[in-house]
């Protein structure tokens, strides 16, 4: 009997620390800053959109219902950023598609060793449309930390 993974598990707050970092990262490139991008975080990146997008990834992940949860916070997300509210689900899909597309498009860059682990290192400056994702997409992250800090239960009693 296979068992379907708790919902909670796969929410917001699971994502929240490589949206955190990835935001920090993204916002030093867009200065054109060198910045080192921790290979695990990246992965979890281009993880959360292969997921939104429905792509099968040999994980947990591939169950329904974790896709699902990803795919609401991701339209969530996307709401909460005035610059990419999109107004029809083609829209929606597009932007996910175009932040896939970029996280893709900096797998290619040098792996370096980084203290204990690796990095991405991405090239710096950007072009004039990566650039603009790559504010999108930092907008995004950020707004996903938003969201995580405000879901966030401290355990209080609620009676």
């Amino acid at each position: 009997m296979s068992r379907t993974p708790d919902i909670g598990v796969v929410g917001v707050k699971y994502w929240s620390y490589m949206a955190e970092v990835m935001a920090g990262c993204l916002d030093q490139i867009i200065k054109g800053q060198k910045t080192e991008i921790p290979i695990n975080v990246f992965r979890d990146a281009l993880l959360f959109f292969r997921i939104t997008l429905e792509q099968k990834t040999g994980t947990f992940f591939d169950n329904p219902v974790a896709q699902i949860n990803a795919y609401v916070i991701a339209q969530e997300i996307l709401r909460d950023c005035p610059l990419l509210s999109p107004h029809t689900l083609e829209e929606a899909k597009n932007h996910l598609r175009r932040f896939a597309e970029f996280l893709k498009s900096l797998e290619g860059q040098p792996t370096i060793p980084v203290g204990e682990g690796f990095a991405k290192q991405p090239l710096v400056p950007l072009g004039v449309e990566d650039r603009k994702t790559a504010n999108d997409l930092r907008d995004f992250f950020a707004a996903l930390v938003r969201k995580s800090d405000r879901d966030f239960d401290y355990g209080e009693s609620r009676d």
